[in-house]
């Protein structure tokens, strides 16, 4: 009899205790909430990807990956760099005497789609894609979106009002249609291993064309405010930022390996980059006096 009751007050002295105080709740309850809410703490990474780091920082060497960081943005940088040589005309001349706009607007698509043919390889690594077939989806789908450019230039007049806006739109269409003539529909097939691995990329895809959708309208909303009301924007802009990484977080939740490089460039240096040549010549003075007031 004394040994059960032994046993009995072991088991209940392991039970967790109910007593806790409604203050103390509250507290996890708050810290339970913050943490969900640090972008930070959604990425993970797999242990496939922790090997390869492992085994790429035992066999690289420090002044290989000091230049693989220094050269990277090379390319891109040049490319930029040659585009801005290239003269524009007058805009009153129309679409057509402004054919060096138009060549620059075919190069940036050239460099900018074939990056997201790049990363599909990452996504839907068990899928043998050609470089023969991303050529002809790439360039299909530059084709494609540069004549809906025109087109518009023609139909709209120019400069075409939110061109980049619309192409965020067309783009999203373009995409999936052409890959799947050029790929085939074995990325398609619903419920398959690749279809699954497609969506992940589909759904990190629409992270940029959204937010490069929406960048815009702050300015917008900023020119069509009138002087007293514009300093609302600028104390909404950090707001618009937090749900704007949000969205990513959520966008990019099968794919917890991306998430922290996706919300960095998607949402902290092309938004910064983003407002920082928006509001290039604003006089923030105005609105800095009215906060002091």
């Amino acid at each position: 009899m004394e040994g059960q009751l032994e046993a009995i007050e072991a088991v209940s002295s392991r039970r967790p205790s109910n007593s806790t105080s409604p203050r103390t709740s509250s507290w996890k309850r708050l810290e339970k909430n913050w943490s969900q809410l640090q972008v930070g703490h959604h990425g993970s990474y797999s242990v496939e990807r922790l090997e390869l780091l492992h085994e790429y920082c035992q066999a690289t060497s420090f002044r290989r990956v000091l230049l693989v960081c220094l050269l990277t943005p090379a390319p891109a940088l040049l490319v930029a760099v040659v585009l801005e040589c290239l003269p524009l005309r007058s805009p009153s001349e129309g679409w057509a005497d402004n054919w060096l706009f138009w060549i620059r607007v075919g190069v940036m698509l050239m460099f900018i789609i074939p990056v997201g043919a790049w990363q599909l390889n990452l996504f839907v690594p068990d899928h043998n894609i050609s470089k023969y077939q991303q050529f002809n989806a790439n360039l299909l789908v530059c084709v494609a979106q540069l004549g809906t450019f025109i087109i518009a230039a023609m139909i709209v007049g120019f400069p075409v009002p939110f061109m980049w806006q619309l192409g965020a739109i067309t783009i999203g269409i373009y995409i999936p249609v052409l890959t799947r003539l050029i790929y085939g529909p074995a990325l398609f097939t619903k419920g398959s291993i690749l279809q699954q691995h497609h969506k992940k990329f589909q759904d990190c895809f629409a992270i940029n064309l959204t937010l490069t959708g929406v960048y815009p309208f702050c300015r917008v909303l900023y020119d069509l405010l009138p002087p007293v009301s514009q300093g609302v924007v600028v104390i909404i802009l950090p707001i618009w930022k937090f749900g704007a990484k949000r969205f990513a977080v959520r966008m990019a939740r099968q794919a917890e390996d991306f998430i922290p490089e996706l919300v960095a460039f998607s949402v902290d240096f092309f938004g910064s980059l983003f407002i920082s040549f928006s509001h290039l010549g604003v006089d923030f003075t105005f609105h800095f006096q009215w906060l002091e007031e």
